[in-house]
């Protein structure tokens, strides 16, 4: 069983080799002493699995399975056939750190006498990363969301800084916390450029992970007129490209969160940030209240506050979660 780029024989830390939760392993290959049939399947199982287990057809027992996995991890792809080999190349990666084992398929149902552990019953795969006991499928990990609120920056002197914002992992598996780091992106996967609506003014990108419990992702700017949509990257102890661990945004692989940042602001009927809104003003004059998300990612239904003979009466103030 060979991995591409190849399990870490030396990861951080020491002990034995490792993947690493979030990295884009590009492709496997499985070689065995017998042609593969077209309908072949392997599936990420608990590391406590007996060997005696999958030939009973347990591989398909959910107090085996694994809730968070991907394809084809998750044993509903089927690999590719090439003669003694069994291949896929079509990227995979691990959602969770933990310790697993890898069942295969020859015929693809992992039912009676279609089942065994890969390469032996014995292997165990280590992987570093964050884990969490989450049971929603695959992706509960990743899309747990988290909020910041702020007012808009008319209303309240933050300098220098803005409202604290924080986060919680379970767990963290293997992955010393010495080398474990946390940040945030706008970009569509983790790994990406680092979102400047938590950026401080001492540039602080990347948070320490040593409180799991909580963890402050530093306070969001002071100048923030609109709200924000970021994933939160995990760094699992991992180096993309031998630069040093944790050192640069490609390193912080596996996404363990979203976290949106909500910006409160009052409007006029221009759409315009109003900086008073009680003085002297006419019976039925009409604003609106504004939360602010980033990108569209959250929708608002507009609420409005009505003054009448200088008494302020709220109707209603409702948003909902969008999705990614």
């Amino acid at each position: 069983m060979d991995f591409q780029p190849p399990i870490d024989a030396a990861p951080p830390g020491g002990g034995g080799a490792a993947l690493y939760a979030g990295a884009n392993y590009t492709a496997f290959i499985l070689r065995t002493d017998q042609a593969v049939k077209p309908d072949s399947k392997v599936r990420l199982v608990v590391g406590t699995m007996h060997p005696s287990s999958p030939p009973s057809g347990h591989c398909n027992d959910p107090i085996f399975m694994l809730r968070d996995t991907s394809t084809p991890l998750d044993g509903l792809s089927s690999l590719t056939a090439s003669g003694n080999n069994a291949l896929w190349t079509d990227g995979m990666v691990v959602a969770q750190g933990g310790l697993y084992k890898l069942c295969y398929s020859p015929l693809g149902t992992f039912g009676i006498a279609d089942g065994a552990l890969i390469p032996d019953g014995i292997t165990q795969y280590r992987v570093y990363g964050a884990k969490d006991s989450c049971h929603h499928g695959p992706g509960c990990l990743a899309n747990r969301r988290f909020f910041c609120h702020a007012p808009y920056p008319l209303y309240v002197d933050y300098l220098p800084q803005g409202t604290m914002c924080y986060m919680f992992i379970q767990n963290v598996m293997y992955s010393p916390l010495l080398y474990s780091r946390l940040t945030w992106t706008s970009a569509d996967k983790c790994g990406g450029q680092v979102g400047q609506g938590l950026q401080q003014w001492n540039n602080v990108w990347a948070r320490e992970v040593q409180d799991l419990t909580h963890i402050s992702l530093g306070a969001t700017r002071w100048d923030l007129t609109t709200g924000f949509h970021y994933r939160l990257c995990f760094c699992p102890s991992y180096d993309s490209a031998a630069d040093g661990v944790c050192g640069e945004t490609p390193d912080f692989v596996q996404q363990v969160g979203i976290l949106d940042g909500l910006i409160a602001s009052f409007l006029d009927v221009s759409q315009i940030a109003v900086t008073q809104i009680l003085p002297l003003v006419v019976s039925q004059s009409a604003w609106i209240v504004a939360v602010v998300p980033g990108a569209s990612r959250l929708a608002v239904r507009e609420s409005r506050l009505f003054l009448r003979h200088g008494t302020l009466r709220i109707l209603t103030l409702t948003y909902h979660t969008g999705t990614r």
